[in-house]
């Protein structure tokens, strides 16, 4: 018989999102650009995610917006947790 299966490691989730960033020129907003982005978090509760987000990237004269695109499940190899 061959090895037993390595146990998985924690649940994590990627999240990907955009920021809307404007360009302004006299007041105006004259050209945009949307900025992808991705991160890991241990939780994947809506609340939490877009707390942290706007905690993290605050506000900003220039910010149009933020999106959340996707919540994926990813579940780290078990090497990632274990010791030494």
């Amino acid at each position: 018989m061959g090895p037993a299966p390595a146990a998985a490691g924690p649940q994590r989730y990627v999240v990907s999102y955009q920021l809307t960033e404007a360009e302004l020129r006299e007041g105006r907003v004259v050209a945009c650009s949307v900025v992808p982005c991705v991160r890991l978090f241990d939780t994947d509760e809506l609340t939490v995610i877009w707390a942290e987000l706007v905690e993290e990237h605050g506000p900003w004269p220039y910010r149009l917006g933020l999106e959340i695109l996707a919540i994926d499940a990813y579940q780290l190899p078990a090497c990632v947790n274990s010791p030494g």
